[in-house]
C-alpha cells in the first residue's frame, strides 16, 4: 500500500523499507522507528458504498475559502497554492463534498508537504472564526477525501514531527544544521520515553525538542517551539514546568527561569 509520508523515508536512519503493521502503524524495518499511524481508522471500503457526503462544490468558492483560511493561519503563498492544487485534483477526480471539508483536507496535506505544520483542530477553529460552518460529519468527509486523494494519510509520530520541526528551524537559521541534527537525535530519547504524557504527537515532539535543548546547549525557548508547533507559549510552558517538577530520575535538571528569552539571549551574547 502506498502511503503519504512527508519524507517518504525513515527520519531516523533514512531507510525506505517501511512496514504497515496490523495495528495500522508504519514502522521502519531497518531501525524499528515508528513513523506514525494510518488515518483514518474507519473502514474505508465501507465508505465507498455510503453515497456522496455533501453537495456539489463550486471551484471558485472553494479556492477563495482556502485562500482566506491560509491567510488567517499565516501560511505562505506556496502552501496556499499547493492547497488549491490539491483541491482542484480532488474535484477533478469526482469528489463532491462540502467545501469546508475540501478546505480542511487540502490545507492539512499542503501544510505537511511544505513543512509548515498545521493541526486539524487549528484549521477547524480558523474556519469557525471566519464565520464558516463546519459540518458534524467532517471526519466522514475527510475519510471520503482520502479515497479520492489516492493515498492513505499518515498521522505522524512524535519522531517524525521532531524531524520536521528541527529541519524547519535549521532552514530558518534559528539553529545551525549540526545543532539541529543533535537536537533531533536527543529528542528521540524523550519522545520515545514515558516521561512526556500527552495524546498529541505534535505537542509531544515540541516538548521533546525543548527537553533535548535543555540537556544540550539551551538555545531554545517556549516561544520558539510555540512558533513551530502551533501550540501557545502558555501550553508549552505549563507542560515543561510539570515535567521539570516530576523529574525524579534526573533526566532534566534546569529551572524554568533559565528558559526565559532574556536569559537565553544573554547566554548567546556572551558566547
Amino acid at each position: 500500500m502506498e502511503i503519504y509520508n512527508p519524507f517518504d523515508r525513515c527520519p531516523v536512519c533514512g531507510g525506505r523499507k517501511l512496514n504497515l503493521t496490523a495495528d495500522r502503524e508504519v514502522v521502519c524495518t531497518i531501525c524499528g522507528s515508528s513513523l506514525g499511524f494510518i488515518y483514518p481508522e474507519v473502514n474505508l471500503e465501507n465508505l465507498l458504498h455510503n453515497g456522496l457526503l455533501g453537495t456539489d462544490v463550486k471551484l471558485n468558492s472553494a479556492l477563495n475559502q482556502i485562500t482566506r483560511v491560509c491567510e488567517a493561519l499565516n501560511l505562505s503563498p506556496q502552501v496556499t497554492e499547493e492547497a488549491k492544487e490539491i483541491a482542484r485534483k480532488l474535484i477533478d477526480r469526482g469528489a463532491r463534498v462540502r467545501k469546508e471539508g475540501l478546505t480542511i483536507f487540502s490545507i492539512l496535506v499542503a501544510s505537511r508537504r511544505c513543512n509548515a505544520i498545521r493541526r486539524l483542530d487549528e484549521i477547524i477553529l480558523t474556519l469557525k472564526k471566519l464565520g464558516y460552518e463546519v459540518p458534524r460529519s467532517i471526519f466522514k468527509i475527510l475519510s471520503k477525501l482520502v479515497l479520492y486523494y489516492g493515498k492513505p494519510l499518515l498521522i505522524p509520530s512524535p519522531i517524525l514531527y521532531a524531524r520536521q520541526i528541527t529541519s524547519k528551524m535549521a532552514s530558518d537559521k534559528v539553529v545551525d544544521i549540526k545543532y539541529a541534527e543533535r537536537l533531533f537525535r536527543k529528542s528521540i530519547e524523550f519522545a520515545s520515553s514515558d516521561l512526556i504524557k500527552t495524546p498529541s504527537t505534535l505537542l509531544k515532539a515540541a516538548l521533546a525538542i525543548l527537553l533535548a535543548d535543555i540537556s544540550l546547549d539551551k538555545k531554545l525557548t517556549p516561544h520558539i517551539l510555540s512558533k513551530y508547533s502551533g501550540y501557545s507559549v502558555k501550553t508549552i510552558s505549563k507542560h515543561i514546568r510539570a515535567l521539570l517538577k516530576e523529574d525524579e530520575i534526573g533526566l532534566i535538571s534546569l529551572r524554568m527561569s533559565e528558559l526565559e528569552p532574556s536569559t537565553i539571549q544573554r547566554r548567546i551574547n556572551n558566547g
